[in-house]
């Protein structure tokens, strides 16, 4: 969950996606202190939160099985479920926000929505523009499966060919 606070509280999630980014031990360091300066915001910033009583879920409205439009054109699955059990739980009531996915954080701190929760590289450099982010509540891991005969040890060996 990524958490960004402003003058009107807004909350914001979002999930993580695969990305390798390489960073000095300054750099770390200076991440982790703006990452623990904006967290000591939070108990106050929720406080303030807890006034609203509708919260905004900005989604990826075609990322199945994380967000998507049923048959009944209601957005469902898995990141819509979660959201609306936190609301529940919170006495909020839930609503969602479709969200171009290349705008996500434009629409953010607009505040046309609370939160964008899907799928999203989770940066250091999020953390030094205000975000506050949580431990991914999911591991994006990629894997390739091929038959020991295939004669394809490693990723590498795969280049130039294309996949069945």
């Amino acid at each position: 969950m990524c958490l960004r606070f402003s003058d009107t509280a807004s909350t914001t999630a979002a999930g993580s996606e695969a990305a390798a980014e390489t960073e000095t031990a300054a750099e770390t360091e200076a991440a982790a202190e703006t990452k623990a300066a904006a967290e000591s915001e939070v108990v106050a910033e929720t406080e303030a939160a807890a006034e609203r009583t509708t919260f905004v879920m900005g989604i990826d409205a075609e990322y199945p099985p994380f967000s998507y439009m049923g048959d009944d054109d209601e957005y469902i699955c898995f990141d819509v479920e979660v959201c609306q059990a936190a609301c529940e739980r919170l006495g909020w009531d839930f609503e969602v926000f479709v969200v171009n996915w290349d705008e996500k954080l434009i629409r953010l701190d607009s505040g046309e929505c609370d939160c964008v929760w899907s799928g999203m590289t989770i940066l250091d450099s999020m953390y030094e523009a205000g975000y506050v982010i949580s431990e991914p509540y999911y591991d994006n891991t990629r894997v390739m499966l091929v038959k020991n005969e295939s004669g394809y040890a490693s990723f590498t060996e795969l280049d130039g060919n294309a996949p069945a």
